[in-house]
């Protein structure tokens, strides 16, 4: 069982940040885990990327109670020289990082067709970059400090979205080998059917 305080807020502060860390039990919730893995044949992965290391603990804490695995990285840079998609995620994204922004990875994400679920969230918000990122495709746009239970709420959200378009990708990619598959007649025919 996740031990969790939802109305806790946690921001970058490392202080408050690891009083969450000690509020999250470590182990990931069994039957949590169960349901993960049979309805996608394989744990879905967070990515997390966020130049604060308290903060990456502490979502990385959250992920594995809730039982998912985690994945870290303190740049966007490093997460697009290391990211390979496996299967069904989301990425729990920093919006202001040394280089490269977490809005420019979003965009980049997108123009190499990309779909992976986003939950942005920052120390500096306003409502003029949190339009930006919700039309560029944001599932959600959290503002530090946040309660853990925002990322408890969203991340699931994420990953059934994902797990949606993955189920959508494969299908339709059987489909396409199965129509390679057709003789000249056969495609003929679908042709008049369709």
């Amino acid at each position: 069982m996740v031990q969790l305080d939802p109305m806790k807020t946690f921001d970058k502060n490392s202080a408050r940040a690891q009083s969450a860390v000690d509020c999250v039990e470590l182990r990931a919730a069994p039957s949590r885990r169960k349901h993960w893995v049979k309805s996608t044949q394989r744990l879905p992965t967070v990515f997390i990327v966020d130049d604060d290391p308290a903060i990456v603990k502490l979502v990385t804490k959250v992920v594995e109670a809730i039982g998912l695995k985690a994945q870290s990285w303190t740049s966007a840079d490093e997460f697009l020289q290391a990211f390979k998609p496996t299967g069904p995620g989301c990425l729990v994204l920093d919006v202001r990082m040394p280089g490269k922004s977490g809005l420019q990875l979003q965009k980049e994400l997108a123009r190499g067709g990309i779909t992976l679920p986003i939950i942005m969230m920052t120390g500096h918000a306003d409502v003029r970059m949190a339009v930006e990122a919700m039309k560029a495709g944001a599932k959600e746009f959290l503002e530090k400090p946040f309660r853990v239970q925002e990322l408890c709420d969203n991340i699931p959200a994420a990953i059934k979205l994902d797990e949606e378009n993955w189920q959508l990708r494969e299908q339709r990619e059987d489909a396409n080998r199965r129509f390679a598959d057709f003789t000249q007649a056969e495609r003929e025919v679908m042709e008049m059917v369709t």
